[in-house]
């Protein structure tokens, strides 16, 4: 059995680790925003009216769900939250890579 004082700590530093990584991330589509809403139409998966919403809203959702992570009463629901966006993303990288785009590179094959 793991004793809860581990389980604490690793729950603490994921939750840091985690909210880190989505706050930076969320900062620098913020400061490049419209290259952002470029890479989201780029892949390629709704139309261009949707991509720039999603393009432009993506960087707020990822910074306020980074910051949940580390307020101890929404810690529950940013988890939900930043595993459904994980969830999200890989479902469109799958398909942009299916359809020959990968990130900001393109297959010209």
């Amino acid at each position: 059995m793991i004793p809860i004082d581990i389980l604490i700590i690793v729950d603490l530093v994921s939750r840091i680790t985690l909210a880190s990584i989505l706050i930076i991330a969320g900062l620098a589509k913020v400061t490049s925003n419209k290259s952002t809403t470029e890479t989201v139409r780029g892949f390629g998966i709704s139309s261009i009216r949707i991509s720039t919403v999603l393009g432009f809203s993506l960087p707020f959702v990822e910074i306020m769900i980074g910051i949940g992570l580390l307020l101890p009463g929404v810690g529950l629901v940013a988890g939900i939250a930043s595993s459904f966006l994980f969830l999200c993303f890989s479902f469109v990288l799958i398909v942009a890579g299916s359809n020959g785009f990968c990130g900001w590179v393109r297959n010209e094959a």
